[in-house]
């Protein structure tokens, strides 16, 4: 179309929505919200356990997607459903965890975060008894000489 560079077109909502439709219809794009969150979060779920931050999940919901040839939904939502996979996997590996201590590991845990106690701790007593080191004569004069 050859139209004056004045000329704006004048479309409705409903009309760029009909032109939306057969844009995604021709690419074979998914659109479908429920979807594209099932395959965003299956994605997630898959790599929860070997990547931590949530930028790293967010990434690998994002090229599943693209892949899966959907549409990308607004960042919020992958970031909410990145958040939420995120902290059910560490509930479920930290009663993993919990389940399998004895109770007397569990009191040495609780033990270590207890305030009231003195700071008296395998740790703490193997560093008070290291002396700190002495630095040699080398490398205050910085000469071997």
């Amino acid at each position: 179309m050859r139209l004056k560079d004045d000329v704006v077109p004048d479309i409705t909502p409903r009309t760029l929505y009909k032109y939306h439709a057969a844009i995604r219809t021709h690419l074979k794009v998914n659109s479908e919200s429920k979807q594209i969150r099932h395959i965003a979060g299956k994605a997630i779920a898959e790599v929860v356990l070997v990547m931590d931050d949530p930028a790293d999940l967010i990434n690998v919901a994002i090229e599943t997607l693209i892949k899966e040839n959907c549409e990308l939904p607004a960042f919020s939502t992958l970031e909410t459903l990145a958040s939420r996979i995120r902290n059910r996997a560490h509930e479920r590996l930290f009663e993993m965890v919990s389940t399998r201590l004895s109770e007397a590991e569990r009191t040495l845990l609780e033990h270590l975060i207890d305030k009231d106690t003195p700071d008296i701790t395998p740790t703490s007593t193997v560093s008070r008894k290291c002396r700190r080191a002495q630095p040699s004569p080398i490398w205050m004069t910085g000469s071997l000489a």
